[in-house]
């Protein structure tokens, strides 16, 4: 259990102001949030490389806020992973077993890199690793001395796009199940939200110093508290005001375009973000409901232009103007069908209860 309390610390121009949040035993929490947002010096003053001027760090049970880093039981796996090349990669992951006798040392090595899947690196010089290899081997550095908590500074960040891609599909056992298979608890940080994604128990956006949301994927993704929030998840954030509320249907006022949500607790005259993600907007060259399933429900249906196409390995994201912009996510496979260009005419279409509403803060 990891509790960080009123965490602040002043840098220059730079400050973390007031950062707290809870990390159950064994979970794993991801911070994430665009470059400069302090993620890594978030990470160092856990760590202990840095010392905060307000706050404290709890770990299962200890106030550990004025220990030195080797006090901490932390194992901490930097951006660019600090692996020392005069030493082989067995003699890289043993570094931190001072104390062990050499066949207890020898055991406990074995034992992670087999767990890692890296033994039959262990002569190798790092020098003739690949950037997944390192990885794994700063992975197994920090795991083999058995720490409480698990500290990973964007790791996939220093790899090429290639080698990224294909390693996120071993993200979810190399950083979430095999901490949890030795019950170490870790705090991940990223500024991809993939990764967020695929590995947060717990997930806390964080900006210019600052956590502005703690919650799980879901929690995040559907309820948003701010704009920025709600921009940095590649949301559609639309600022309107509440002009009619019909049971659980509010009407809400987007410039020239009406948008309907439903909403228990939406008020007349209220000033509301509506947030809509990309993948619940569908593009038809029709006005006429093109999924059966939406036939039922209420539905937004808003003709516009194709303004923006942006394809992204298997995906693609077009952005139409439909007197506001709005942003659809769906397969290449669908945009081909479509035909659609920069241009080309189309109906914007997202149900009613796929709208969220906070208040424009």
């Amino acid at each position: 259990m990891i509790d960080v309390k009123g965490l602040s610390l002043s840098l220059g121009s730079f400050s973390l102001s007031n950062i707290d949040f809870h990390v159950e035993k064994g979970g794993c929490f991801v911070v994430v949030g665009p470059t400069g947002s302090g993620k890594t010096l978030l990470l160092e003053c856990i760590a202990g490389l840095r010392q905060p001027q307000a706050g404290e760090i709890w770990i299962e049970g200890r106030n550990v806020t004025r220990l030195p880093p080797e006090s901490r039981q932390i194992g901490y796996v930097p951006q660019d992973y600090v692996l020392f090349p005069h030493l082989t990669v067995e003699e890289n992951v043993a570094f931190g077993l001072k104390g062990k006798d050499s066949e207890g040392k020898r055991r406990k090595t074995a034992e992670i890199m087999d767990l890692l899947g890296i033994s039959n690196l262990k002569d190798r010089s790092i020098k003739t690793l690949s950037g997944g290899e390192k990885q794994r081997v700063a992975l197994a550095r920090a795991l083999v001395i058995q720490p409480k908590l698990l500290l990973l500074d964007e790791p996939l960040s220093a790899l090429d796009m290639l080698t990224r891609e294909r390693l996120r599909r071993e993200l979810k056992r190399m950083y979430k199940e095999i901490p949890r298979q030795l019950e170490i608890t870790s705090i991940y940080v990223t500024h991809d939200l993939t990764e967020a994604f695929v590995l947060g128990d717990t997930i806390a956006v964080l900006n210019s110093g600052e956590v502005k949301q703690v919650g799980s994927r879901e929690e995040i993704l559907s309820r948003p508290n701010s704009k920025f929030v709600a921009e940095f998840l590649g949301l559609n954030v639309l600022e309107g005001r509440v002009y009619k509320v019909s049971g659980s249907i509010v009407q809400v006022r987007v410039g020239e375009v009406s948008i309907l949500a439903e909403d228990q607790t939406a008020r007349e005259g209220v000033l509301v973000l509506a947030v809509v993600a990309p993948q619940n907007i569908i593009l038809s060259p029709e006005e006429k409901i093109q999924n059966p399933r939406w036939c039922s429900c209420r539905c937004n249906i808003l003709p516009g232009t194709v303004v923006d196409i942006i394809t992204m390995n298997s995906h693609a994201r077009i952005t139409v103007d439909a007197g506001v912009q709005l942003t659809s996510e769906m397969g290449l496979g669908y945009l081909e069908e479509l035909s659609l260009q920069i241009g080309s005419r189309v109906f914007v279409q997202f149900k009613a209860k796929s709208v969220s509403l906070s208040p424009a803060t």
